[in-house]
């Protein structure tokens, strides 16, 4: 059985904001290693996001979330929606929200990042070295868009 990771935030209100994925089982061997793909996909997390998800939870391993998002427009309400297939099998195909989105990265006139270059290409590349399936496969990410939630 794999591992998990809850990566989390406050957007601008102090709301907590949180997503989670699945990753290989952490073991002694390869602690070091995950505990690295982890951080970089935080990191690309961050430069798609108007917050900051200084927050995680990795199995055994909990860091508390920091200070509030210093943008206004950082709200939970508002996500990127990434949609993904599982490498392997359509019984792992999925779906995860991240909060607090940068709408700067939206493709004009769409709404979907862009993912050709920069932030949009750099946060791809690091969930699909990260994040597997519910099926415990490698994923590919389809696309990501902006989505709302009404509370």
């Amino acid at each position: 059985m794999g591992s998990s990771v809850v990566l989390k935030a406050k957007d601008f209100t102090n709301e907590p904001t949180r997503f989670g994925f699945n990753t290989l089982q952490i073991t002694s061997a390869n602690i070091v290693a995950q505990l690295a793909l982890i951080q970089t996909l935080q990191d690309a997390v961050d430069g798609v996001a108007l917050g900051v998800f200084s927050g995680k939870t990795v199995q055994a391993l909990d860091v508390p979330t920091g200070v509030k998002a210093a943008v206004e427009n950082a709200q939970r309400e508002s996500k990127w929606r990434v949609v993904y297939t599982d490498d392997v099998t359509p019984l792992g195909n999925g779906s995860f929200e991240i909060g607090m989105p940068d709408l700067t990265l939206l493709v004009a006139g769409e709404g979907n990042m862009d993912v050709s270059a920069g932030a949009g290409l750099t946060l791809v590349n690091a969930i699909e070295a990260v994040v597997l399936s519910r099926q415990e496969n490698a994923i590919t990410v389809l696309k990501i868009s902006h989505v709302g939630r009404n509370i």
